[in-house]
């Protein structure tokens, strides 16, 4: 068996970026490091959560 191969990047899209894309976004860098880029973007304007600050 041939061990997968990680995504170079990986973007991570709710509607307003609010809890889910950031902390889906945390969580990768926190676990994988430099070895995968990770982002967050919403689909709608909007504030961030007071509990992702």
């Amino acid at each position: 068996m041939t061990k997968p191969t990680l995504p170079k990047s990986v973007l991570f899209v709710c509607n307003m970026n609010q809890i889910r894309s950031p902390m889906a976004e945390f969580l990768t860098k926190d676990i994988f490091g430099d070895k995968i880029y990770a982002q967050s973007a919403g689909i709608f304007a909007g504030d961030e959560d007071g509990f992702m600050q």
